[in-house]
């Protein structure tokens, strides 16, 4: 009898740690993964990458859009989202991304995008949709927000009016089909201009009233249109002395 009471005593606090640490255990394993690690996971499990120093979901050369689903991830982490890639996949309808609020950097290009109407309501400063086959330009042109848009090869012609591109700073054509410049002197602030290998342009006269800083333009394009410039440069830097030309590429 005089055993008995330790041995019981033993087994009691012996059950009593087993229990503490089972629970310790399964609380462990509930504890909440943090945004980051959350994006982190989910974009290895999707085919993609996060990178947590820019806010940056990336996605490149998947093939399809399928394992790409988003509105899976919780509300912390869908708040930290500031910036999506999607790359070389080869998709014609840009999925919806209206539900990420802090949405503003937006590249899209090497894909077969038709349509940009599912863009309209983002709120993006920055859009990169080069190489893709869209003919519309109407559905950014609400976008008030944009900073820099580089739309290079793509299937417009002509321009819609822009007069609520109040924040433009950078707007940049590369190999595309536009034909005509008219209405980019709608647009309202001072900008920088890329007009890169669109060898089908013929209609410029806008440049004479648009508010471009410099216009960056490939040789072959300017030689092209050098009576014009000829003819309206003077006038041009009479009405904006910023005004310049460039024959290269970058700043």
């Amino acid at each position: 009898m005089i055993l008995k009471r330790p041995l019981i005593t033993f087994f009691l606090l012996f059950s009593i740690f087993i229990i503490f640490n089972s629970c310790t255990k399964e609380n462990g394993d509930n504890v909440a993964k943090t945004p980051d690690e959350e994006l982190t996971e989910y974009a290895q499990s999707s085919g993609g990458k996060w990178f947590s120093e820019d806010n940056a979901l990336v996605y490149e050369r998947m093939g399809s859009l399928d394992d790409i689903k988003l509105k899976n991830l919780s509300k912390e982490a869908i708040q930290r989202i500031r910036k999506v890639y999607l790359l070389r996949i080869g998709f014609t309808e840009i999925p919806e991304l209206n539900f990420l609020p802090k949405l503003n950097y937006l590249h899209l290009s090497s894909n077969t995008i038709t349509d940009l109407s599912p863009l309209e309501g983002l709120n993006l400063k920055v859009i990169i949709i080069s190489e893709n086959p869209f003919s519309d330009l109407s559905p950014l042109a609400q976008m008030s927000t944009l900073e820099d848009a580089t739309l290079g090869t793509s299937s417009i012609e002509g321009l819609p009016d822009l007069s609520e591109w109040v924040n433009i700073k950078k707007l940049g054509f590369s190999g595309s089909t536009i034909k005509s410049l008219k209405n980019l002197e709608t647009i309202p602030s001072n900008f920088d201009l890329w007009i890169w290998e669109c060898d089908q342009l013929e209609d410029i006269d806008a440049l004479r009233y648009a508010r471009v800083n410099t216009l960056f333009i490939d040789e072959k394009n300017y030689e092209r249109l050098k009576p014009w410039f000829d003819k309206y440069f003077e006038e041009i830097k009479e009405r904006r002395p910023e005004f310049n030309i460039r024959l290269d590429m970058f700043e």
